[in-house]
């Protein structure tokens, strides 16, 4: 599941997911399963440090001390992590920082594993050291002893909100709308909200969901509903692997009808795949309280965008009207299916599977291009 690089993969302590795909799930395994995960599934005794992987490295993005009443900086801000306990970053991340708790994700450009978050051991008697370049160009090694160094961040900047928001900004003419979640109750909020803007000048629109966690796509698309000019058109290739396990659960399970020629196929690598199209085209059009703007729609994004969030970069990266900025995924996203959701035939444990994943337009041999989360302007 963690090697497939999709976040919806994961053991399930039950069925809240997929309903409506459940029924093949059989009672005792909602309840075995339940009984399984109930069980606490802890990492190794680790501290978070304050880093953030950026452009194939990690930085401090801000200072850190060790006292919480003492000004003095044992972390700079802009330092760049070189090693930990005499390993390259890199290889720590990979060797040692998962089991502390660090998610590995994969860097598609660069074609390799990093973290968007680094942890240290902190078991008694640890010492831990950091070798650190420092902003200057010195290297620095920094230690970490365990039950008395407790590192406290300094400067912190909260850069969003998990308040929806419509703002106008008169004096640059910009319309601002925070979208911190996909949830079809907020649908209403922003119809209303951006509405209210109808009759002022707008030069440009910001679309900010960094941090975004998902879920429906109808809260992205009635935003941009409430915004365009004139109808957004798309077209989306859906592709799966025909196999005992794929093919039996689209078209039975999910009722989606599939190609069963062989000559609808696409080949990454040396894998092939069959694809559909998810409708003919895809299509936004304008609502009745739009702003009718008609330039460019700015979208922020980050590392913690998930699911339906991930679709509409994708969309954006569609679109030239629409540009993303921002920082990448580092898992699979763009547009597709709900996950599959099986349970183990002997121990009867839940889990789920992405089902498909998006196409491109032309074939390629990029991985890169099938992740869907480039950002126009990283």
């Amino acid at each position: 599941m963690h090697l497939a690089q999709d976040e919806h993969n994961h053991l399930m302590s039950g069925c809240s997911f997929c309903e409506s795909d459940n029924s093949y799930i059989t009672d005792t395994a909602k309840i075995v399963s339940k009984l399984l995960m109930s069980k606490e599934w802890k990492f190794s005794k680790s501290q978070l440090m304050g880093v953030k992987y950026i452009n194939g490295s990690y930085y401090f993005v801000q200072n850190l001390t060790t006292d919480d009443e003492d000004e003095a900086v044992f972390f700079e801000k802009g330092s760049k992590v070189l090693q930990i306990n005499g390993m390259d970053i890199d290889s720590y991340v990979i060797k040692i920082g998962e089991t502390l708790g660090s998610p590995l994700r994969w860097d598609a450009v660069r074609k390799k594993l990093y973290t968007p978050a680094v942890y240290v051991d902190t078991q008694k008697d640890k010492i831990t050291t950091v070798t650190v370049e420092i902003p200057n160009g010195e290297i620095k090694d920094i230690n970490l002893i365990s039950g008395e160094t407790y590192l406290y961040y300094r400067g912190r900047i909260n850069t969003d909100s998990e308040t929806p928001k419509v703002l106008y900004f008169k004096t640059a003419n910009i319309l601002y709308i925070r979208v911190p979640d996909m949830k079809t109750e907020l649908i209403p909020f922003y119809n209303d909200k951006i509405g209210n803007f109808r009759n002022q000048i707008i030069n440009k629109v910001v679309v900010d969901i960094r941090g975004n966690g998902g879920g429906n796509d109808d809260v992205w698309r009635n935003v941009l509903s409430a915004i365009i000019d004139k109808p957004v058109i798309w077209k989306t290739k859906i592709l799966f692997r025909k196999t005992p396990v794929v093919t039996p659960y689209l078209h039975e399970i999910r009722g989606d009808s599939l190609p069963l020629i062989n000559d609808n196929n696409v080949t990454v690598n040396r894998d092939t795949f069959f694809y559909k199209y998810n409708d003919e085209f895809d299509t936004i059009i304008s609502s009745q309280n739009t702003v009718a703007y008609s330039g460019n729609i700015y979208v922020i994004a980050d590392e913690r965008c998930y699911s339906s969030a991930k679709a509409f970069i994708s969309v954006c990266n569609k679109m030239d009207r629409l540009i993303s900025i921002g920082q990448p995924i580092g898992n699979i996203g763009g547009e597709g299916l709900n996950p599959f959701v099986f349970s183990l035939p002997l121990s009867k444990l839940i889990f789920r599977l992405g089902s498909v994943i998006e196409g491109i337009y032309s074939d390629s041999e990029n991985i890169a291009d099938y992740y869907h989360d480039t950002m126009k302007y990283p």
